[in-house]
């Protein structure tokens, strides 16, 4: 609440001025000049008074000016300690400093009343004594009265310089109080600034905390599948044990047979169908053995699969423990980022403190005022520039790492863009293949074969969970799954990526042994919805590891897609989406070398190399399309 002031200056003639005024009204003979130059000198006094209770008025303010500073400064320099409590204090002060302010500028206007009062009383002064100079000459101590009067006058002078001085003093006692204000203001400004950054950084730290709890979750997740594959682990050893035991009892049922063989022989005089009854179930048992060592086979690679599981899954759970320490670390890094910002903060304070010290010491009577003044008022602007300059860096880093960000999330048509754009990162990003359609989410694989792929089908077996790839038309048109994992961009985005500029593309896999494979060609193309969504391919490079399964061994352009609901291979006899598919759509001819949308365990390829020899099962697979003219950067 702010204190309010009455300034009120009654005119009324000073009792120290009565005397003069009847003495002057007295007839010249009545009129003792001793005792008229008496009341004179007491007048003067009583003026000199006045003007030293003025003086000592403005003293008393300005020390009450300091008080309030000092405390101000004080409160300030607590604030990195203090709480919301201390900044309600500040408050408080500053509104108390701001009444006493106003108070000082009250009196100060009482003041100059006063100094208007005074010099009307020294004009009537003057016009007594050059009333009482007058009378003066018509007695006979004329000499005496003459002195006295410049006696007078030279304390009318006196009287006038000291009413300047403290005028003065009440100038410079504005001016002070005036910059005490604006100084009060910046430093508010400042403080709220300090307060913000302090604000972001606590919210900063905070979701730092809640990536670490996600990635610990991750850690938990990651360590219970890594228990069901360790249980997986030991229930294919203890069926690969039964196998083995049946493995052992079907060899000695053959052995036992066998010696019934050669008893057989030995014995001539059994008959011929017994012989030939015991021939045919030999071959029986035999083809029973390869049936359980072809079971014992597949266990074993089962068991295999699963090893491998499991190392990818203790590969992930390194890779997640290594990524809390570096976000473990971060976090480190912006608390010692913080600590620094509030000590930089404090050295800050301290030195606008010691820099106000040593002004209020120098206002106090140093010869070299002026000098000192400018040599700490230039230390301050250097301060302040360089806070300025340091501020304006931390800006353009600012706006420059806005840039980027908003750079990489402005839409592009493709990854290919995208990589332009300076995107170096694997990952999902949003694309829009028509420029006036609608956005899409897209895997981008920025490290293959120099980056900038859009990948329109990605498989994986280790995925969870899995996603099915039997799905109708609708869906194999508009996408599905998940990108992260495994998914399939859409028929109609596929058509719009490769229908402006001709395309190259590239097919990378992985075998069930974690061997990798490749196969590029170099024009690709997916026609309108109208056409069936026809399949344009050509021109295999022949620097590929893997064999060309789409145009060489069984041509599959000009190809309709086909699904389960939408049959438009070339068997007639049946589907092959539906028979050897299982469901999952293609551009099929009759049916293929090459299943992508398979289930995932029958993922495969007959061209694992250029020259096929067996089927091979894959574990990984991504195609991907990026234009033929690659990068093509715009400046």
């Amino acid at each position: 609440m702010q204190a309010g002031c009455v300034c009120a200056v009654v005119a009324v003639v000073p009792a120290w001025l009565l005397p003069l005024l009847l003495v002057s009204a007295l007839p010249d003979n009545k009129v003792d000049q001793r005792d008229y130059s008496d009341l004179a000198q007491d007048a003067i006094k009583q003026i000199q008074d006045e003007q030293r209770g003025v003086d000592e008025s403005i003293n008393a303010l300005l020390e009450n000016v300091d008080i309030l500073t000092d405390a101000l400064s004080a409160h300030l320099t607590l604030d990195d300690e203090s709480g919301t409590q201390d900044v309600e204090d500040r408050d408080n002060l500053t509104h108390r400093l701001l009444d006493k302010l106003e108070e000082l500028d009250c009196v100060h206007k009482a003041h100059d009343d006063e100094n208007l009062q005074l010099k009307e009383e020294n004009a009537y002064l003057k016009t007594q004594l050059y009333l009482v100079e007058k009378k003066s000459r018509s007695h006979n101590n004329g000499e005496r009265l003459e002195k006295d009067n410049q006696q007078l006058k030279a304390n009318i002078q006196q009287v006038k310089e000291d009413a300047k001085f403290a005028k003065a003093e009440i100038r410079k006692v504005q001016v002070d109080a005036r910059l005490v204000k604006e100084e009060n203001i910046q430093l508010k400004k400042e403080i709220q600034l300090v307060e913000e950054e302090y604000w972001k950084t606590l919210d900063d730290i905070r979701l730092l905390e809640e990536e670490i709890r996600v990635l610990k979750a991750d850690i938990q997740k990651a360590e219970e599948d890594a228990k069901q594959v360790k249980g997986k682990k030991r229930e294919l050893e203890l069926a690969e044990m039964e196998a083995q035991e049946r493995d052992t009892k079907a060899s000695k049922r053959i052995a036992e047979l066998e010696r019934m063989v050669q008893q057989l022989q030995e014995m001539n005089n059994k008959t011929e169908s017994e012989k030939r009854l015991v021939e045919d179930q030999l071959p029986l048992l035999k083809k029973e053995k390869r049936d359980v060592e072809d079971q014992l086979s597949l266990l074993q690679q089962s068991k295999k699969e699963f090893e491998n599981h499991l190392l990818q899954f203790e590969k992930e759970k390194r890779e997640i423990e290594d990524h809390l320490s570096l976000m473990e670390d971060n976090m480190r890094d912006v608390e010692d980022q913080l600590c620094l910002a509030k000590k930089e903060k404090k050295v800050v304070e301290d030195q606008l403190s010691v820099i106000e010290d040593e002004v209020r010491n120098l206002r106090a009577g140093n010869t070299t005022l002026n000098n000192e003044v400018g040599k700490k008022a230039q230390q301050i602007i250097s301060a302040k520039n360089e806070m300025s300059r340091i501020d304006e860096k931390e800006h353009q880093e600012c706006k420059r790492s806005v840039h980027k960000l908003f750079t990489r999330a402005k839409t592009a048509k493709d990854c290919a863009e995208l990589y332009c754009r300076g995107a170096r990162m694997n990952g999902v990003y949003v694309i829009k293949p028509d420029r006036k359609g609608q956005q899409v989410s897209a895997w981008c694989d920025m490290t293959s074969n120099g980056g900038g792929w859009t990948v329109f089908i990605k498989r994986d077996k280790k995925a969870i969970p899995q996603v099915s790839f039997a799905k109708d038309w609708t869906q194999y048109k508009t996408g599905f799954g998940n990108i992260s994992t495994e998914y399939w961009l859409g028929l109609e985005w596929l058509y719009q990526l490769t229908k402006p500029s001709p395309q190259t593309l590239l097919l990378s896999a992985t075998n069930m042994h974690g061997e990798p494979g490749w196969a590029i060609w170099s024009i690709f193309r997916v026609k309108a919805e109208s056409t069936g969504f026809q399949l344009l391919v050509n021109e295999y490079q022949e620097k590929s590891t893997m064999g060309d399964q789409l145009v060489q061994h069984l041509n599959h352009s000009d190809m309709r897609f086909s699904t389960h609901d939408r049959d438009h291979d070339r068997w007639s006899g049946s589907s092959c989406a539906r028979i050897y598919g299982e469901g999952g759509g293609w551009w099929y001819r009759a049916c293929s070398w090459f299943f992508p949308t398979t289930s995932h365990g029958n993922l495969r390829t007959y061209y694992w190399k250029p020259r096929a020899d067996k089927w091979v099962y894959l574990s990984q697979l991504q195609m991907m399309v990026r234009p033929q003219i690659f990068p093509a950067c715009r400046e």
